[in-house]
């Protein structure tokens, strides 16, 4: 099988697309998943943009955001937005759709923070 490598920026707006695509169903946990999977690639592109992506794993990228001084300010929303997710990929924790708008809401702030961090490093 042969399959193109797309950049973080496109994975992550594919994240978004799929999310949005089932946003009106009734399976949270992969709204949940979607919107993580969008933000982690942006986290990627930053990183791809800095040349710093030097992590393959989610350790070691909770560790850059950790550590990133300009991805401080949303460090907070990133952990729990990977904490939710892994509950939700693998404890079969049963969300509802107040669950999601709360991590709409935290991956709305992340992408909002790093787009705001991309315009001032390419500008």
């Amino acid at each position: 099988m042969k399959a193109a490598n797309l950049d973080s920026r496109t994975v992550a707006l594919r994240n978004k697309k799929f999310y949005r695509s089932i946003q009106h169903g009734q399976f949270y946990e992969w709204q949940i998943v979607a919107l993580f999977y969008s933000a982690l690639h942006m986290i990627d592109y930053y990183a791809d943009v800095l040349d710093k992506k030097q992590y393959k794993d989610h350790r070691h990228r909770n560790i850059f955001v950790r550590k990133t001084r300009n991805l401080r300010p949303i460090r907070g929303e990133y952990k729990q937005l990977y904490n939710v997710s892994r509950r939700a990929r693998y404890e079969g924790v049963v969300f509802d759709v107040q669950d999601v708008h709360a991590v709409l809401k935290m991956h709305s702030t992340v992408i909002s923070h790093v787009c705001g961090l991309l315009r001032d490093y390419t500008h």
